[in-house]
């Protein structure tokens, strides 16, 4: 039956990509930027205004495609024999300019940077290599942390470790990350916990890349830690209000015992869904700490693209971060089975 369910679940989520992929592909055509032009900086070729500009500037957007219509269908300004003027539907077919994105799309051909002229896709991928591990790490370690924590505050509670790991919530990602940067990764203060100093590249070792990341890593498990640590605690509380748990207390299991055995297990179900979706945020998320700490990752690679007009990377990176949080979404009902396999999914239909 859930077997069922994720199918269907699954295909759900086409036209839920189509769309997504349909919105991308109008911001790329309403943004200012001149993608033909860019191209020809590219070659080496600036635009001057004259003749022989023109006619490699027209040769250049043939090449690209960009003479084509813009969709499927547009609506054109006709005209009958009298004069009279209406709006005439026009098919074109697969003859247009989103076709075309889409088979490549569809083909794994995400097209080259304007900037590098290298594959789109190696550049993710490249950038990817870095960025997933930082979350992977940073979230278990939050995890690993908050877990214990949270059922421990759930028997007892402590104001002072609650308002401890407030107090560092409560702190923006970016100044905890500044101040890092600038008190603990040099000499000016004589204090040089991390350093950044290390160059990195396909021939640096695993100690010189963790160096790198571990100032990142320490702002992400901050900012994450007290939220946690909070969301679980309260949903521990919420499964101790319930009858099984004071007939678990009825049956001689402890407070901590019971905690741990039934209410802590059920209380996932709850946060199952912020789990899986910390991923996908962290890609989204990770522009400001990697741009800071001059890490090679998705975050630095949007920022720089976004900087630079390179819209094949830029596009293509929103596109990866719009499905990739739908497939967390998806992999949440999966967990939520997992925990509880009572729990009636089939009956949640979208």
């Amino acid at each position: 039956m859930l077997k069922k369910y994720y199918i269907k679940r699954l295909l759900y989520l086409i036209p839920h990509w189509f769309f997504i992929i349909l919105i991308i592909f109008l911001l790329s055509k309403a943004s200012h930027r001149d993608a033909v032009a860019a191209k020809l900086r590219q070659s080496g070729i600036e635009e001057d205004g004259s003749l022989r500009y023109q006619q490699v500037y027209e040769d250049q957007k043939i090449k690209l495609g960009f003479h084509l219509p813009y969709f499927y269908f547009s609506i054109q300004d006709a005209k009958t024999e009298s004069g009279f003027r209406y709006p005439k539907l026009a098919f074109h077919g697969r003859k247009c300019q989103f076709h075309q994105w889409l088979k490549g799309l569809l083909s794994g051909d995400l097209g080259n940077s304007y900037i590098s002229n290298k594959p789109v896709g190696k550049i993710i991928w490249s950038a990817l290599t870095w960025t997933i591990p930082i979350a992977l790490a940073a979230l278990l370690v939050s995890i690993l942390i908050a877990f214990p924590l949270a059922r421990r505050l759930s028997q007892q509670s402590n104001k002072y470790v609650e308002g401890f790991l407030m107090t560092f919530y409560a702190i923006p990602t970016f100044w905890l990350a500044t101040l890092i940067l600038v008190f603990l990764t040099n000499n000016y203060y004589g204090i040089q916990v991390f350093d950044l100093s290390v160059k990195y590249g396909s021939a640096s070792g695993f100690m010189n890349k963790f160096q790198r990341v571990l100032p990142m890593i320490i702002c992400m498990i901050v900012a994450d830690l007290a939220y946690l640590t909070g969301v679980y605690k309260t949903s521990i509380l919420k499964e101790n209000a319930k009858p099984y748990y004071n007939t678990a207390l009825a049956k001689g299991l402890s407070k901590a015992a019971a905690i741990k055995k039934h209410t802590s297990k059920n209380a996932l179900i709850a946060i199952s869904t912020i789990l899986v979706g910390a991923i996908p945020s962290a890609l989204a998320g990770s522009v400001i700490l990697e741009t800071i700490f001059n890490i090679p990752g998705i975050g630095r690679v949007l920022y720089l693209a976004v900087q630079q007009g390179d819209q094949p990377v830029l596009y293509a990176i929103v596109l990866l971060i719009g499905i990739f949080t739908s497939l967390a979404y998806l992999l949440g009902d999966i967990l939520i089975a997992r925990i509880n396999p009572k729990a009636d999914l089939a009956a949640t239909e979208l």
